[in-house]
């Protein structure tokens, strides 16, 4: 067992930690009940304001890609245009109609006056024309598919007397026919070089067919175009695709992944890259992408574009985290005045809570004070005008009231106890006079009878006196009286 003092400071201690937490339980429940209503309000006010303005950024955002998109594919679709005329522009060059016959009739002897002027006349003309920032070289192949002349002698030096074709196989047929769009191929080079051939026929001043041309394009140019991030941001990108099977191809170095032109590849059955798998199959769209080839989620827009009769995916994405950091940054003011606004809340909000429970409290003392019996008790330094204030007034009221009540019945109490001590008092006198006349009753009996005793005596001494012949002695005259009346 605990020695007495011990247990006496181990309860005074609970005592003291209860009236804490009584003290401090209505203070508590006010402050976290407003702190609660405040910040569940601002949370479910920021959530509505920032997913309203999320769907609208989102949706500025998602009409901003698509209207990027559509420039883009404008730009090169221009571009490719552009080239195809040119291709026609050297196409019906009568220089070329004039000097290509010549040039295949007598390739065997390059040395020849007449092949030496055919290609010096060529020279002349084209080396002006061609300009490698736009095109690597332009071939001229006799209806064999050997080239027999080439502008750019530094580029190729070996390809005279070869056999020209583009990597499907396709190009010097097609060129026979019309203008030809090749597919973009790199040169293999170091560094890497994309081109894209385009073959047309060249037909002689009779209208016969004398060979083909093909232009070698520079694709450095359009790929100025698509590495254009304007409008964009920092992360955006524009890719460039086509379909090769059951897996799309870029066909240029990527922002994030220089090595990707031909080699990264996105699989339709894939998760990723869902705007390159829908472009390079002929459709367009724009909204938000899962994930692009980084794994990371971003908005795009998407459409076809062809160039010849050869279907290529356009994409234009930026990442979600740059599209929305407006929505960030003011998330992020949102949080600081929220913890700014909070503890001001919470200061004002303990203020009041005080206001509030300080009189309480008192009212509290004063009741318990009452109740221990001190009718004397009131609540003091109300300074509020409300409704605690009122119910302070009323209790000190009806203390008062109390106090005097008890004044009056503490009066009463002493005034009947009075009377109490006075009855007693007097029932103790009458019990003392009863016994004193009974005494006196039972002395009188017994004098009473000893006086007709001695009547009797005295009577009976009378009698013998008078049988003596004496004189009574005792005078008995006073019984007569008495003795007529019985």
């Amino acid at each position: 067992k605990q020695p007495p003092e011990p247990r006496l400071r181990l309860r005074l201690r609970l005592r003291i930690r209860l009236r804490l937490r009584l003290r401090l339980r209505l203070r508590l429940r006010l402050v976290s009940l407003f702190s609660t209503i405040l910040v569940v309000t601002l949370s479910v006010l920021g959530f509505i304001y920032f997913s309203n303005a999320r769907d609208i950024l989102l949706k500025s955002k998602v009409g901003e890609l698509r209207l990027i998109t559509n420039l883009k594919a404008q730009q090169l679709n221009g571009y490719f245009d552009g080239l195809k005329q040119r291709a026609g522009f050297f196409q019906e060059n009568m220089n070329l109609k004039k000097n290509l016959p010549v040039l295949v009739q007598f390739f065997d002897d390059p040395q020849s006056p007449e092949y030496r002027q055919a290609e010096n006349a060529l020279d002349v003309q084209l080396q002006k024309l061609i300009n490698q920032r736009e095109f690597f070289d332009l071939l001229l192949m006799g209806l064999d598919g050997k080239v027999v002349y080439h502008v750019n002698k530094s580029y190729h030096p070996w390809i005279l007397g070869q056999k020209w074709d583009d990597p499907k196989g396709k190009a010097f047929e097609e060129g026979q026919i019309d203008i030809y769009f090749s597919e973009i191929f790199t040169s293999g080079a170091e560094p890497e070089e994309y081109l894209m051939p385009i073959t047309a026929p060249v037909y002689d001043s009779e209208g016969r067919l004398a060979g083909v041309m093909a232009l070698e394009v520079n694709m450095s140019t359009a790929y100025d175009l698509i590495r254009n991030t304007e409008g964009l941001g920092v992360t955006g990108e524009t890719l460039l695709c086509r379909r090769e099977g059951g897996y799309a191809i870029v066909l240029h170095p990527l922002k994030y992944d220089s090595g990707a032109a031909f080699k990264r590849k996105f699989y339709y059955s894939g998760p990723k890259a869902f705007p390159i798998r829908e472009s390079s199959q002929g459709r367009a769209g724009a909204g938000v992408a899962a994930l692009d080839y980084r794994g990371e989620p971003v908005i795009a827009g998407w459409r076809p574009i062809y160039i010849g009769s050869h279907l290529l995916g356009l994409v234009n994405k930026i990442d979600q985290k740059e599209a929305f950091e407006t929505i960030h940054q003011l998330q992020k003011i949102f949080l600081i005045m929220l913890f700014i606004i909070l503890p001001l809340s919470v200061g004002i909000v303990l203020v009041n809570a005080v206001a509030i429970t300080d009189p309480i409290e008192k009212l509290t003392r004063a009741v318990s004070a009452v109740s221990k019996g001190a009718m004397d008790a009131r609540v003091e330094n109300i300074e509020t005008n409300d409704e605690i204030a009122d119910l302070a007034r009323m209790f000190n009221q009806m203390t008062e009231n109390l106090q005097k009540t008890t004044v009056r019945r503490d009066e009463l109490l002493k005034e009947v106890d009075q009377r109490r001590h006075a009855q007693e008092a007097a029932r103790k006198s009458s019990g003392e006079l009863a016994r004193s006349v009974k005494d006196l009753e039972r002395f009188n009996q017994a004098a009473v009878g000893r006086e007709n005793r001695m009547i009797e005596l005295k009577r009976l001494v009378n009698e013998l006196s008078k049988e003596l012949g004496r004189k009574p002695p005792y005078d008995l005259s006073f019984l007569e009286p008495i003795e007529k009346k019985s």
